[in-house]
């Protein structure tokens, strides 16, 4: 929650205290608008209308990614064999931009610099022989409303598994979705 404008601790803790259903900061973020803003409004934090205004914007402009769509393939076969390099394909929404629209840099006033470019990390762990296994992680810097990411990975076993794979932004802390592939 100190990422979001205008809070400090002492803020941090008024809130949790009055608000525990939205205590963390992508609960904040889903918070429906009216109520976050009657609950912004109340004397215990202190917020002049300004600083109210900052946090509704920045709400309207902070990442709300969606994962449209996931496939696992290996260009050119039908089949998926061991040792063929396979590409999980992700197709990705930021729902919160309209139409024809990207994003900008990162709301990061604590930075050092002020261009933080909103980047997001994609990782999950490929099952291997016994408690082995391969992590793949990889950076995903694509500042557009909807997108197709491509992550290639070498196939480790033989058959269908499952893999728990992890959206996390590399900008705001907590932001992460979790989606099995």
């Amino acid at each position: 929650l100190l990422q979001i404008p205008h809070f400090t601790s002492e803020h941090v803790r008024t809130w949790q205290k009055r608000n525990k259903k939205y205590a963390t900061f992508p609960t904040f973020l889903s918070m429906p608008s009216q109520e976050r803003s009657t609950a912004l409004s109340t004397e215990e934090l202190g917020l002049t209308g300004n600083q109210r205004a900052d946090i509704e914007e920045f709400v309207a402009c902070a990442p709300q990614m969606q994962i449209q769509a996931s496939r696992v393939f290996v260009q050119g076969e039908e089949e998926i064999c061991i040792g063929d390099v396979a590409t999980l394909e992700l197709r990705l929404l930021r729902a919160n931009l309209p139409e024809g629209e990207a994003i900008g840099s990162a709301h990061t006033p604590h930075f050092p610099s002020a261009q933080v470019r909103e980047a997001w990390w994609v990782t999950f762990r490929l099952p291997g022989r016994g408690k082995s296994g391969v992590s793949v992680c990889s950076r995903i810097a694509d500042g557009s409303r909807e997108f197709v990411a491509h992550i290639r990975f070498r196939v480790p076993l033989a058959g269908k598994c499952r893999l728990r794979l992890t959206l996390s932004c590399e900008a705001y802390a907590g932001l992460e979705i979790e989606e099995v592939v």
